[in-house]
C-alpha cells in the first residue's frame, strides 16, 4: 500500500488567492500557500458575481492576507479585515468565509493512499489483525501522525518495530520529501514483511526527488 502526506501546514503561509467564476451568482476562491498547497472552496452570493467584481474580492484579499500564517486565517481575524473594508465588507461574508476555509484545509495534512485492497490480500494476519488493519489504515487523523512520527531519513520498521500494534504484522518503507530545501511530506510504502525492501526503498527515493522537485517548479511559478 503506498501512502503520501501532503506538506506540513506549519509555517505555511498564504501566497496568493484568487476567484474563478463558476455560474452568474457562484464562484470558486483559491488559495495558493507557501508550501505548494492550492486549496479551492465555493461559494455563493445573492448578488451577480461579475468579472470585475471578482477583480475587486482578488485585490482586497490579498492587501490583507498575502503572507499571513494560514494558523491565522480564523474567524476573528476575517471579522476584523471586514471591518476595514467600510462599504465593501457588505459583499464579502461569502469570499471571506470561502478563503477562510480554504486556508484551514491549505494547514491540514492530508493523506493520500493507493492499494489498499492489495495490501490486505498479501498482509499476514489473522482475521481479527485484518480488521484492526482495516480500521487503523481508514482513520487519516491516527494514520498522518503515524506517518510524521517516521524519521526523516529513509527507513524501514519491520513487524514489532512498529509503535501502532495494527501494523506488527507490517513492515513500513518510508522516506521524506522536501520541498525548498526542507522536509515538507512523507511517502511510504506498507506491505508484508516478505516485501524486496531494497526495491521498495528505490522507488520511494526516487519518487521524493520528483515530488519535492514538481512542488519546487510549482511555488516558483
Amino acid at each position: 500500500m503506498a501512502l503520501a502526506t501532503t506538506p506540513s501546514g506549519e509555517g505555511g503561509r498564504v501566497r496568493h488567492i484568487s476567484f474563478v467564476p463558476i455560474g452568474s451568482h457562484t464562484a470558486m476562491a483559491v488559495v495558493s500557500a507557501s508550501n505548494g498547497i492550492i486549496k479551492t472552496k465555493l461559494f455563493r452570493c445573492e448578488f451577480v458575481l461579475t468579472p470585475e467584481i471578482l477583480r475587486v474580492f482578488d485585490k482586497a484579499l490579498n492587501e490583507a492576507f498575502a503572507g499571513v500564517a494560514l494558523h491565522s486565517v480564523t474567524t476573528p481575524s476575517i471579522q476584523t479585515a471586514a471591518a476595514g473594508f467600510g462599504e465593501l465588507s457588505l459583499f464579502m461574508t461569502a469570499p471571506l468565509t470561502a478563503m477562510k476555509d480554504a486556508c484551514e484545509q491549505a494547514a491540514q495534512v492530508s493523506v493520500c493512499h493507493s492499494g489498499f485492497e492489495r495490501l490486505m490480500n498479501l498482509a499476514d494476519q489473522s482475521p481479527s489483525g485484518a480488521h484492526r488493519l482495516w480500521m487503523f489504515l481508514q482513520n487519516e487523523h491516527d494514520l498522518a501522525a503515524m506517518l510524521e512520527r517516521l524519521p526523516q531519513t529513509p527507513s524501514v520498521v519491520i513487524g514489532s518495530e512498529n509503535r501502532r500494534t495494527e501494523l506488527q504484522q507490517c513492515a513500513v518503507v518510508s522516506t521524506h520529501y522536501a520541498v525548498g530545501g526542507s522536509p515538507a511530506g512523507v511517502l511510504a510504502a506498507v506491505g508484508p514483511m516478505r516485501m524486496d525492501y531494497a526495491r521498495v526503498m528505490s522507488i520511494l527515493c526516487g519518487v521524493a526527488d520528483c515530488a519535492g522537485g514538481l512542488i519546487d517548479e510549482l511555488i516558483e511559478i
